[in-house]
């Protein structure tokens, strides 16, 4: 990845703008989205250790973030440069220091940038716990909810028969022995749920109808 961003944001690259002109432009991070077990590779803190500041995990929520002293990427990168070319001594200093800070021998892809603040490009990622908790929540419901009713044989029926198109696989497993949904099957979750879920629920009895109904209006919204 350095590889990639280092020419884009030292030399830059030349853009034609809508002004039907070609301009040098150069390439500023602003934030660099991600949970934080993506986040540590980039970094090189290892986990659990914040990557912003040297708080403990315990004081993660609990306490000011402003009593902790905020991590200096562009020394680690001064420290590692001495870890190679230092003299013994220096060498050993530097790695110890490394070592303090929980900070692995390797330069970080962030560390060495000019373009960026390497602790506010840190932006959690949450909408990734957020789509994994709702779809817990939905696969969970739907189940409950056709065994219910007496419709899950009619739902794993529907769900092993939909045919194969460009983006989606066919799937082999019924609804209820898909252990994680990751993959095809949480592409499939997200492109057939709706539409084998009404199919499912189609041809109800009076009791079932106003149920169905509003178990159709959950699941699309």
């Amino acid at each position: 990845m350095i590889h990639l961003l280092i020419p884009l944001l030292n030399t830059g690259m030349l853009t034609l703008w809508a002004d039907c002109q070609t301009w040098q432009c150069y390439t500023v991070i602003s934030a660099c989205t991600a949970d934080h077990f993506e986040t540590n590779p980039l970094h090189l803190i290892l986990q659990p250790h914040c990557l912003e500041c040297y708080g403990t995990k315990a004081s993660c929520g609990e306490e000011n973030p402003l009593l902790w002293q905020s991590r200096d990427y562009r020394l680690y990168s001064q420290m590692l440069l001495l870890t190679t070319q230092g003299d013994e001594t220096e060498r050993q200093d530097a790695r110890h220091y490394l070592d303090n800070q929980v900070v692995e021998t390797s330069e970080g892809i962030f560390w060495t940038m000019k373009c960026i603040s390497t602790t506010t490009v840190i932006i959690p990622n949450i909408f990734h716990p957020v789509d994994v908790g709702m779809r817990k929540l939905l696969i969970d419901w739907v189940l409950s909810s056709l065994e219910q009713h007496f419709r899950i044989d009619k739902f794993n029926q529907l769900w092993a028969m939909m045919p194969p198109y460009p983006g989606f696989a066919r799937l082999n497993k019924p609804y209820r022995h898909v252990m994680q949904w990751s993959g095809k099957y949480k592409q499939a979750l997200s492109h057939v749920i709706v539409a084998v879920f009404t199919a499912t629920l189609s041809n109800p009895s009076a009791s079932q109808r106003i149920p169905f109904t509003d178990a159709q209006l959950y699941v699309k919204n």
